[in-house]
């Protein structure tokens, strides 16, 4: 089953999966967020259903998942390659299809050339692109660029060779989760919420499609189905309907739905969020501004030490001529010291330049 949550910014989608989260019958409930958002969520998790939500419950990221599947079906064990170890596997698959390459012969042995081949590497795997497509792309496309392609092609297909013979690679993490799914259909009978994306990569639309196959997936996505002239919501909308074609594909039933819960906040920043990248209203904001009486902002504090009338900056006092005895200008030399003179109070000093105002001027506090 799959669920599309649709609502505009300043809606409370989270804590509405929250509550979903806690009147599912479902024998095992997870929220799948990024991995900046998972500590935040946990601490709202915990705050909406309850200290004992985690005996039912439980935040996690795609990696965090992938970690609970190995847990649960085996394979945590393997030996993982890292940052140093993908660096000599790549340079190992270039020295084995070295004499095959066309274009990147010369710059093979270049550290940051192995960078960067593993920085594609990376994105070939995150959108599933095989060494096969790579070749075939290339015998195509013909000419400088083909070489290119046909020899990133033999570099990503000698690099999955040798890591299927020693390590397995962190990024292909995602993979190996998407199969575990599909052999031992771990996620049957569980809902699961997504929330906090606004687009996923092949790789974790393979997951997705696994888990909607197996429970109930309830996927929020921040975008407005019926007003969007400018665009701005044009990526959620395109990850929605690749969500439909996968439940499809999978013979999974989708249902869509609006969520309407304004978030409690200022009248003027709901009709900012409304009409900011739409058309201009008919009638603008003539209500009160969120700022309008507040209290004024707290009088500047002194450094220690320093008198009143005196230069903030090296704490002299200003004579009632306006005259400092500070030491007469003339430059310095000294790279580490600036000359900060104030008009206002004829004080003229030399003073670091993390200790002067705006313009380099000395000013009285």
């Amino acid at each position: 089953m799959l669920n599309l949550l649709y609502a505009r910014a300043g809606r409370d989608i989270r804590g509405e999966l929250l509550e979903r989260m806690g009147a599912s019958p479902a024998r095992r409930r997870l929220l799948i967020v990024p991995e900046q958002f998972s500590h935040e969520s946990e601490r709202a998790m915990c705050a909406a259903l309850g200290g004992g939500a985690s005996m039912s419950c439980e935040v996690l990221s795609f990696t965090r998942l992938a970690g609970r599947l190995t847990d649960a079906a085996g394979g945590g064990a393997a030996p993982m390659l890292d940052a140093g170890g993908r660096m000599l596997l790549m340079y190992a698959a270039l020295r084995k299809v070295s004499d095959a390459l066309a274009t990147y012969r010369a710059p093979s042995r270049k550290p940051a050339f192995l960078t960067g081949l593993l920085a594609t590497v990376d994105e070939c795997r995150s959108y599933r692109v095989e060494p096969e497509t790579l070749m075939a792309a290339g015998e195509e496309l013909g000419g400088r660029q083909g070489d290119k392609l046909k020899d990133l092609g033999l570099i990503y297909a000698a690099y999955r060779a040798l890591e299927a013979g020693c390590a397995a690679d962190p990024r292909s993490r995602l993979d190996r989760l998407a199969v575990q799914l599909e052999d031992t259909r771990w996620g049957e009978g569980m809902a699961f919420y997504v929330y906090g994306f606004t687009d996923f990569t092949p790789q974790e639309e393979r997951v997705l499609s696994a888990l909607m196959a197996q429970g109930e997936l309830t996927a929020a996505l921040v975008c407005d189905t019926g007003d969007d002239p400018s665009g701005v919501f044009r990526p959620a909308l395109r990850c929605a309907k690749r969500l439909a074609r996968l439940a499809k594909a999978n013979a999974v039933p989708v249902r869509e739905e609006t969520l309407d819960r304004p978030l409690a906040r200022h009248p003027s920043l709901a009709f900012l969020e409304q009409n900011l990248f739409g058309p201009n209203p008919e009638t603008p904001w003539a209500g009160e501004a969120p700022w309008s009486g507040c209290p004024p902002p707290p009088p500047a504090r002194r450094r220690s030490g320093v008198p009143p009338r005196s230069c903030g900056c090296c704490g002299r006092r200003i004579t009632a001529a306006g005259i400092s005895p500070c030491a007469p200008g003339g430059w310095t030399g000294m790279g580490s010291l600036s000359r900060a003179y104030s008009p206002g109070t004829g004080c003229r000093c030399f003073c670091p330049p993390w200790r002067t105002s705006w313009k380099s001027r000395c000013w009285p506090w």
